[in-house]
């Protein structure tokens, strides 16, 4: 089961976006969007999969005590990964005002998910969730 779905995407980044990020092509195709959408959300749960890998949680498998639904942080975590991998797929660079390295203006929100799950992994932050075996 994926951690995030279509209308958590849709929620944190708005329909239209998550739509136009996802056409590639450029020609409303309704099921290739569909489908880009579905990779990507796979992507960034292994992405989130592999950096919490060797922490107290179940990799793959991440799921409340009291119900089978992810975690809240990992759904958003999950919701703006697969955004910010759609949203990088046309190419798009920007530069950093301050550093002028290239950078896109979602970069920070990547960083901010990193930083999250960096707390998940080293313990500073504690799911409800099932510890690991």
């Amino acid at each position: 089961m994926a951690y995030s779905t279509v209308n958590d995407l849709n929620q944190l980044h708005g329909e239209t976006n998550v739509s136009t990020w996802a056409d590639m092509d450029e020609d409303g195709d309704s099921a290739a969007i569909a489908a880009r959408i579905a990779y990507m959300i796979a992507k960034a749960d292994s992405e989130i999969d592999d950096r919490l890998r060797g922490s107290r949680y179940q990799v793959g498998n991440i799921e409340q005590r009291t119900s089978t639904a992810p975690p809240d942080r990992i759904v958003w975590a999950s919701a703006v990964l697969a955004g910010v991998l759609l949203y990088e797929n046309h190419g798009v660079a920007d530069f950093d005002p301050k550093s002028h390295q290239p950078a896109h203006q979602f970069t920070w929100r990547r960083q901010n998910v990193y930083d999250v799950l960096e707390q998940i992994r080293n313990g500073s932050i504690q799911l409800d969730a099932k510890p690991s075996a």
